[in-house]
């Protein structure tokens, strides 16, 4: 009992120095040490203007080129509130898409480009083909994956990035 309550009073303490954000995770600094993401959107007219209980914005964006599709460019910034108030349906569609390893798994191998069926068959524990099929009509109905073609398909490009930026920052866990 003694050791629950030494745990409860060192939740209850407010820590003596609080961390910076900057100090858990990844150092996403440039080579000069800045935060130059954290420092633009700090420097924004209008970061610090609190709506609905919170104040800031975020942003992520990214690069990629591939044989098939070319260059994906995208970037994104809202508002922190923006992104709380957004609709959770279209977000929690997107999401349960990707929260099955089968899927994520169909569509890392689509962030290397369009594939067939047969291509995807390769994944690993992608099933039968109507398993296959089954995991592919998940993704198209969330609006992830689209038909090319008969029996090929490819991450829609707006999702390229945004799908990087999930991965990365789920496999990414805190130092």
């Amino acid at each position: 009992m003694a050791a629950v309550e030494a745990r409860l009073d060192a939740l209850e303490d407010p820590p003596a120095e609080r961390q910076e954000l900057g100090s858990v995770g990844p150092t996403p600094t440039t080579p000069d040490g800045r935060w130059w993401i954290v420092e633009r959107l700090a420097n924004d007219p209008g970061a610090n203007e609190q709506r609905n209980g919170v104040a800031g914005h975020i942003a992520f964006g990214g690069r990629t080129v591939d044989g098939q599709a070319g260059e994906t460019v995208w970037q994104v910034e809202q508002a922190a509130a923006d992104v709380l108030d957004a609709d959770l349906d279209a977000a929690a569609s997107f999401l349960a898409a990707l929260g099955h390893p089968v899927r994520l798994a169909i569509v890392r191998e689509m962030l290397r480009g369009a594939r067939t069926l047969e291509d995807l068959r390769a994944v690993e524990a992608s099933g039968t083909t109507g398993r296959l099929q089954h995991h592919l009509r998940e993704l198209r109905s969330a609006g992830v994956v689209t038909q090319i073609r008969r029996n090929d398909y490819a991450l829609r490009r707006e999702h390229i990035v945004p799908c990087l930026v999930l991965i990365a920052a789920a496999s990414s866990p805190p130092a």
